[in-house]
């Protein structure tokens, strides 16, 4: 991912406009970037506990399991934790989007090589992605 303006959302996943998950490289609360989902009335922050820096690439992986998620920057884990909400399931039809969602601003930035399993990434796939990736 190559960030040109922070602060919009990259990736978006719906069932409805109170059930999705959201990956912003810049939150607007504390300027960390942030995996997060809604529900109304709550909302839940899964920080990166740093910023995706604009200007150049970053390899990111988000993944959730039974509400345990953890996301990695450039094959390192840099966020996790657990009661991540499950937005997803449950209905036949989840929409995805690239570079905005239902309200906000159009992010401005590239993404490359999006990939969307159906299993939990660990550890040691982070890093072998990663390793991959970089080597091509």
């Amino acid at each position: 991912m190559h960030i040109d303006l922070p602060c919009n959302t990259a990736f978006f996943g719906a069932v409805d406009g109170d059930h999705w998950v959201s990956m912003l490289p810049m939150q607007v609360d504390d300027g960390n970037s942030v995996f997060w989902a809604g529900s109304q009335p709550s909302y839940f922050d899964g920080t990166f506990n740093q910023r995706i820096q604009k200007g150049q690439w970053t390899h990111i992986i988000t993944t959730v399991s039974s509400g345990q998620w953890a996301t990695y920057i450039d094959g390192e884990r840099v966020g996790g934790g657990l009661n991540f909400p499950d937005m997803l399931s449950g209905t036949d039809t989840v929409i995805f989007s690239l570079g905005n969602n239902w309200w906000d601003t159009t992010y401005h930035g590239m993404i490359d090589e999006l990939r969307i399993y159906d299993a939990a990434v660990n550890d040691l796939d982070a890093a072998e992605f990663y390793q991959n990736a970089v080597a091509r």
